[in-house]
């Protein structure tokens, strides 16, 4: 939490429910008008139109906006910014509406069938995919492994956390879930780049 003028603004993922930080990260990553790039899309007409939207969303009156300088807004979005000092801990198990879920036993690590299901997610979801991030990786004990697997199951289970779970809870996991799938791609692209160069050098004619 920061203050600008004597307002409260959450900034901290904790301060959020998981489906409000999913909203706010959507925010803060839209595009801004390029006036090298007049044709390309955009969502905001200013890197100040989308902060002044990003502090409206966490808490700033309207009316202080009207009154607040430059340097003070500048300053401002430097303090939004900063790290949470207390960090995050990595949650093996959480209640949501009474139903306990639980990520792993004693040694945090995914599975290569989840790995399937979250690359699927976060491609398919753009900005918009915790909730299936915690969905995937937190599962009903009460449940079979088929029924965990269902994308229906893991949609509406993310449907629930958004509107349950703090976004504090899905910090480590997020982090962690894309470090290793940008270095799956890498690991994947280099795979098969060796496998075209085995095959050709299998398959090439000698004269």
């Amino acid at each position: 939490m920061i203050k600008i003028r004597e307002h409260e603004v959450r900034n901290f993922p904790q301060e959020f429910l998981l489906g409000e930080y999913e909203n706010l990260t959507e925010l803060i990553a839209g595009s801004v008008f390029d006036p090298s790039k007049p044709s390309e899309k955009y969502k905001f007409k200013s890197v100040v139109e989308k902060w002044c939207e990003v502090f409206v969303f966490c808490g700033l009156p309207e009316e202080v906006l009207e009154d607040l300088e430059l340097d003070e807004f500048k300053a401002s979005i430097t303090q939004f910014n900063g790290k949470d000092p207390d960090g995050y801990d990595v949650e093996k198990e959480i209640e949501v509406l009474g139903k306990k879920y639980k990520a792993f036993e004693d040694e945090f690590k995914i599975s290569v069938r989840k790995w399937e299901k979250l690359q699927y997610f976060v491609n398919k979801k753009g900005s918009k995919f915790l909730g299936e991030i915690l969905a995937i990786c937190f599962e009903d004990e009460s449940l079979t492994t088929a029924e965990h697997k269902a994308d229906a199951h893991i949609k509406n289970k993310a449907a629930i956390f958004r509107k349950n779970v703090n976004a504090g809870i899905v910090i480590p996991y997020l982090g962690f879930v894309v470090q290793r799938l940008y270095k799956q791609n890498q690991i994947v692209s280099e795979a098969m780049k060796e496998a075209e160069q085995e095959n050709e050098t299998e398959f090439k004619i000698v004269d």
